[in-house]
């Protein structure tokens, strides 16, 4: 038996927070959970998390190692791997032989001050923003009038770790009719989901409603520098500034099939604000890292940050404890998946069939992942034995 060891001498998060965190919370004041947080973080991984041993159930493989416990943080780079991988095989099997639809709706930066202080009422309203301007839009019968079934993610930052709230929305080409139990395909499936231009002003007139009504409540808060917006007239007019901001919302053509819609949720559903990979070094006091520049054709470009601002940055993506950032919609909700997904799939099935075959392949491939297969045989399953010793 012998302990298994990082071989890779490599900056990471953790890293950075061990040496840079304790001067960092001299000048910054930080709330309890962030704390938290980044304390699971810094001891993810290491004897202050206790250990475990990992060995094969094959009797005729001695493989066997000691590995210090994970932090299990959603926040953590090092952790989320199986939760992800357990996640995705539970929406392949929910998968419909149908194209789908990758929508994204993206909140203007008049906002983002007030979404770093009031995180759970502000993404919690986009969310309800959002999904409620879909299901509009699915429900009237020019588009296609029927009940539809979604998921969407909120990743909240952007190039460089700025703060960028975004949903990533994953929604079936096609709509159940509850009450006469049919499907009802969308009308040119495989190149037009809704008008987003039309979205995109619902979806602003829907938050901005809800705004008003949380302000009304004293439900906002407006410390520091948005002190100015608790007063009444103040945020009258900066509701009014914010009717005039676009909302970018985009819809990407279909996926190409299930590979790739199941390859672009493996990618983004877990992520974190900011990967270990990305990480290269600490130069001069600043953090060096990896980042895609999409106004650049995506391409991987190097970037720098002071470490006080890539620390800062960082708690910006730390969501409420028991947020919750992926969700379900329509007949994929928790409500209804369960009575209706069955009888969805059987109507689906009998109408269109093209994909389920590469579904089913699919699903094999994630089962195989989801099973911890021993890295030396290639057989045994590993079998974890905790130990805090």
């Amino acid at each position: 038996m012998h302990q298994h060891q990082n071989t890779e001498n490599r900056t990471e998060l953790a890293d950075i927070l061990r040496r840079y965190w304790p001067s960092f919370l001299q000048r910054h004041p930080v709330s309890h959970h962030h704390l938290k947080v980044v304390n699971s973080i810094m001891k993810c991984r290491t004897l202050a998390m206790g250990r475990h041993i990992e060995r094969c159930q094959n009797e005729n493989c001695d493989y066997e190692v000691i590995a210090y416990n994970s932090c299990r943080d959603r926040h953590c780079p090092k952790c989320g791997g199986s939760k992800r991988l357990q996640w995705l095989a539970s929406r392949l099997k929910e998968l419909l032989p149908i194209p789908y639809y990758h929508v994204t709706c993206t909140m203007p930066p008049m906002l983002h001050q007030l979404a770093i202080q009031n995180q759970q009422i502000i993404y919690d309203m986009f969310f309800r923003a959002t999904s409620g301007t879909l299901n509009a839009f699915a429900d009237d019968p020019r588009f296609l009038g029927a009940k539809i079934g979604f998921v969407g993610i909120l990743h909240t930052w952007g190039k460089a770790l700025c703060l960028h709230p975004h949903i990533h929305y994953i929604v079936a080409a096609g709509g159940w009719n509850p009450t006469g139990n049919t499907w009802k395909s969308l009308p040119y499936q495989n190149k037009f989901l809704f008008p987003v231009k039309a979205m995109s002003k619902v979806i602003r007139a829907r938050f901005i409603k809800e705004l008003k009504q949380q302000f009304s409540w004293n439900k906002l808060r407006f410390p520091g520098q948005l002190k100015e917006y608790a007063d009444p007239l103040s945020f009258h007019q900066f509701c009014q500034e914010l009717s005039q901001q676009a909302w970018v919302c985009y819809a990407k053509p279909p996926f190409a099939g299930p590979d790739s819609m199941i390859n672009y949720l493996g990618r983004y559903t877990h992520r974190v604000a900011i990967s270990n990979q990305r990480i290269m070094e600490i130069h001069e006091e600043q953090v060096v890292f990896t980042g895609k520049d999409y106004k650049d054709n995506g391409r991987n470009k190097t970037m720098m940050l002071d470490i006080d601002i890539f620390i800062r940055r960082f708690t910006w993506h730390i969501l409420p404890s028991g947020f919750k950032k992926i969700r379900h919609f329509g007949w994929l909700s928790p409500t209804h998946r369960s009575q209706a997904f069955d009888q969805i799939k059987q109507l689906v099935v009998q109408s269109v069939n093209f994909l389920s075959d590469k579904i089913d392949r699919v699903l094999e491939k994630v089962e195989k992942y989801t099973q911890n297969i021993c890295p030396v045989c290639k057989e045994g399953q590993i079998e974890y034995l905790f130990n805090s010793s």
